[in-house]
């Protein structure tokens, strides 16, 4: 029973030496995510801004009459 508790003992000095350190690496990790996502703020409110610009563009393309006609002259060859 001695055995069993020392063994215990040193068994459980490692893992909470390993569970500090994981704990302290991802408080690290977020806090250098935030600070190199926030630069990149601007550019997805402009991607997000083009992405709609193209969606738009697309919906205008397929509703004129010009492309549809086009269009149907090609299918017809």
């Amino acid at each position: 029973m001695r055995f069993l508790v020392s063994y215990l003992v040193i068994l459980l000095i490692p893992v909470l030496i390993g569970m500090y350190a994981y704990d302290k690496t991802v408080s690290v990790m977020d806090e250098d995510a935030e600070k190199a996502n926030f630069g990149f703020e601007p550019e997805q409110t402009h991607t997000g801004h083009a992405a709609g610009g193209m969606e738009q563009m697309a919906t205008e393309l397929a509703v004129n009459p010009k492309v549809l006609q086009k269009d149907n002259v090609n299918l017809q060859r």
